[in-house]
């Protein structure tokens, strides 16, 4: 039974909690005066897109704070537009490259460049130590003695997810990584689930430009041992070109209520999987992300229609002795 706060109450077969969450600024920021504040967009919301479409024409410089998921789609967004406005568009966050918490550290440098190439000036291993005006100029002072000048900063930080109501309900908040705690089908408890930010476990889609696209399942963090498999992308095997072959919009059947069938795991050839090597080019992949040698996250790189495959292995729970034999399960060596 839910309670409402005008004293009504609704009763229930099925329940998806779905409270999102508050995003999170920075204490720099805070600091700072009113000027810093009006001249600063916690990106979040469609609202918060629609007034940066806004702004990014009429500023001559954007700096995003953040590296993660969508501080890194946004940068690429910005930095393919700016290149026609003329506009200078940064990123800086502290880690040694773009979702530098999320992917291994190769894919993270290789992500870095990619993001570079779009335009965007990224400096990576920077703290903002503080934030002011100078000459009409928004200031940031790193902690390395580094400055930047810019017209107006987007903080893409993150977010604490809300759980308020994880007391009152009964649910678990993972202590690791916040949320409700779910396992791989989004359940929190039995006819209770979680979607969205709300939700400890990763269940994501997003963009860096036309030509890369990836969708991320589970924990997936970067100081797990991880295991990658890639391998030559083709024309084919981006997101624009899946939304075209699709004929819906819709990129990835991901996004409908489609489930894995039965998969079988092919049988072991006993090979040791291979780390990738920096300088390669990675054109399409799966990464796994293992605890206790247990699977526990995916991120599919340029790889779609494959999720509900990867959400079995996750609810699956078992140990694999090789993750190259797994990867042939999302076929990512066709052509």
């Amino acid at each position: 039974m839910v309670k409402l706060n005008d004293g009504s109450q609704i009763t229930y077969e099925k329940c998806l909690i779905a409270t999102g969450g508050t995003p999170r600024s920075l204490s720099a920021i805070d600091r700072a005066g009113a000027e810093v504040k009006s001249r600063t967009t916690l990106f979040r919301k469609i609202g918060d897109f629609r007034t940066l479409e806004k702004i990014s024409r009429e500023v001559k410089s954007i700096t995003i704070i953040g590296g993660g998921f969508l501080g890194s789609e946004l940068a690429c967004a910005l930095g393919r537009k700016a290149q026609a406005l003329g506009t200078e568009v940064i990123q800086l966050f502290p880690e040694k490259g773009n979702m530098g918490k999320i992917l291994p550290e190769y894919l993270s440098s290789w992500t870095m460049e990619k993001v570079r190439r779009e335009g965007v000036m990224v400096l990576p291993n920077a703290i903002v130590q503080s934030v002011g005006v100078s000459g009409g100029k928004l200031l940031i002072k790193l902690k390395d003695g580094r400055k930047v000048e810019t017209d107006h900063i987007v903080a893409a930080v993150g977010l604490e997810p809300n759980v308020e109501l994880a007391k009152t309900g009964g649910l678990e908040i993972d202590s690791d990584f916040g949320g409700f705690r779910v396992n791989a089908e989004l359940q929190a408890r039995s006819n209770i689930w979680v979607a969205g930010d709300a939700a400890c476990f990763y269940d994501i889609k997003s963009d860096l430009g036309p030509d890369v696209g990836y969708e991320a399942i589970g924990l997936v963090d970067s100081s797990l041992p991880t295991v990658g498999v890639f391998a030559k992308a083709t024309a084919q095997d981006n997101p624009k070109s899946a939304t075209e072959q699709s004929g819906t919009g819709i990129r990835s059947e991901s996004e409908t209520e489609s489930e894995a069938p039965e998969i079988a795991i092919p049988p072991s050839n006993s090979a040791v999987p291979q780390v990738p090597t920096q300088g390669e080019d990675y054109g399409k992949g799966v990464i796994f992300y293992l605890r206790d040698k247990v699977v526990v996250g995916i991120v599919l790189w340029n790889i779609f229609n494959r999720m509900p495959i990867a959400r079995k292995i996750i609810k699956d729970g078992e140990q694999h002795e090789d993750l190259n034999e797994v990867a042939k399960l999302f076929n990512i060596h066709e052509d």
